[in-house]
């Protein structure tokens, strides 16, 4: 295939590379990498409409998983999840691509890219893989299934603009993770601009903040918003300040955040066993054991609470944005 070169495949695992045989008639097979985002369980609808992008936010709905090669994700019938291609590569500007799935997994009802098979000239990064099971049975996913395949669309010409061309297109996706949708990043980018900065701040200080925010994670931009919402209102007037000083405040949080853990630590390790020793061995309660057993319970409610509220994953705070 001549457009082979001009894909640019890398592969992350050395023992796992791009294959010669994955090459087909007129498609390449893509196998799904160890990255996956499952759904989170939440009550009501998701709105789309929702005037909050905190609420609407279609990342905070998804929790991320990293499979061991062998060890497979269980789908259900009629559940999706989201993977991506192991594979990650580039689109040259001759071409578009599209991603469907292998005839030898639909025939088993698993169905994949189901919205979104379109792939941009001069796009780049892991193509993002909507996988539903449509069968009666539950399926077992593992890394490096080939489930995928990509074949290329010539263009008459190649394309003037390019997906990376951010200015023009507003491009969200260009060095794809492959995860949940960015939708709402650039409605809050603006709001931003719109609600807290300056109008003294140029376009290319906007275009520097901009490029900031998109190296923060999910939870990281949700914490700038708010510690950009606690500053005087239009009295921001440098980036550079405004970056140095969020990221001062997330090394506070990290550290209270480890407090925390520590004090959840404590809890399993010490409180619990001391806790359910006296009740084991003593024949009466003493004041001490009352009190041992009362702050044992207030910390193991408060722990699940801010479990729950995190949902189970461990916040990555952002110490540096360089």
């Amino acid at each position: 295939m001549r457009i082979l070169p001009q894909l640019e495949i890398n592969t992350s695992l050395r023992e796992h590379p791009f294959a010669e045989d994955q090459v087909k008639v007129c498609s390449i097979d893509l196998r799904c990498d160890q990255v996956f985002w499952e759904q989170r369980r939440f009550s009501g609808s998701l709105d789309l409409a929702a005037a909050v992008l905190m609420e609407a936010s279609p990342r905070r709905h998804w929790r991320k998983r990293e499979l061991a090669l062998g060890r497979p994700i269980k789908l259900w019938p009629r559940q999706m999840v989201l993977g991506r291609t192991y594979e990650r590569f580039r689109i040259p500007p001759e071409y578009a691509g599209k991603i469907t799935g292998r005839s030898s997994y639909a025939r088993l009802g698993i169905e994949i890219s189901c919205t979104c098979d379109l792939i941009n000239p001069g796009w780049e990064g892991h193509v993002p893989l909507e996988i539903i099971n449509n069968g009666v049975r539950p399926v077992l996913i593992y890394p490096l299934l080939p489930l995928a395949q990509i074949f290329f669309i010539p263009l008459s010409s190649s394309a003037e603009q390019h997906y990376a061309d951010r200015t023009r297109f507003k491009s969200k996706y260009m060095n794809d993770d492959g995860g949940p949708s960015y939708w709402w990043r650039d409605a809050m980018v603006e709001r931003i601009y719109q609600s807290y900065l300056s109008r003294r701040i140029d376009q290319e200080a906007i275009e520097r903040l901009k490029g900031q925010i998109d190296k923060l994670d999910d939870d990281g931009i949700f914490r700038f918003e708010r510690f950009i919402r606690k500053q005087r209102l239009g009295e921001v007037t440098n980036v550079e300040d405004l970056i140095e000083s969020f990221s001062r405040s997330e090394k506070k949080a990290k550290l209270r955040h480890q407090a925390i853990c520590w004090m959840r630590n404590l809890f399993a390790s010490v409180l619990l066993p001391t806790s359910l020793g006296s009740i084991y061995f003593s024949s009466s309660f003493l004041a001490i054991h009352w009190v041992t057993f009362g702050i044992t319970l207030l910390l193991g409610v408060w722990g699940l609470l801010s479990w729950l509220r995190s949902g189970g994953d461990a916040p990555v705070f952002v110490t540096s944005v360089r």
